[in-house]
């Protein structure tokens, strides 16, 4: 059978690739998630979350009509929790995997989510999510309180 030889990886390295494909996996035109990885050698993934190791993004027509509206900072909180928790518990399962790693990974400090704003040329932070705090990166002119 071809491909039939064995081949192995880190645990870093299968739990990066299933994190990959999950996004994939579940990407959506109005809801999209993607993971980045900090390079254990290289810089750190955020100049403002030295420690985070995982880099979760969300894109999503919610958050576009919120800001599109104008909405409060508390009616953003009624969607952005949630969709953190959900990943949060996802990278714990998929991680449960890894005897060595679930010991290590810390998801409320090896991980950062991060909501985006599509302007659609790229994309701009709305807020930040790390170690159980909301970080405001729009301005409360765009975001009020």
């Amino acid at each position: 059978m071809i491909g039939n030889v064995p081949y192995s990886m880190t645990e870093w390295e299968w739990l990066t690739t299933q994190l990959r494909l999950r996004a994939l996996e579940r990407s959506a035109a109005k809801f999209v998630t993607r993971y980045t990885f900090a390079d254990l050698q290289d810089e750190p993934l955020s100049r403002h979350f030295p420690e985070a190791l995982i880099h979760c993004l969300f894109w999503c027509d919610t958050t576009e009509r919120l800001l599109k509206k104008k909405a409060l900072r508390s009616k953003h909180l009624e969607f952005y929790p949630g969709w953190v928790e959900s990943e949060q518990r996802a990278i714990s399962e998929i991680a449960a995997h890894c005897p060595n790693l679930s010991k290590e990974l810390d998801l409320e400090k090896h991980v950062v989510y991060t909501i985006l704003h599509n302007y659609g040329m790229g994309s701009l932070a709305v807020c930040d999510f790390y170690r159980g705090a909301v970080h405001w990166r729009m301005s409360l002119d765009s975001i009020p309180e």
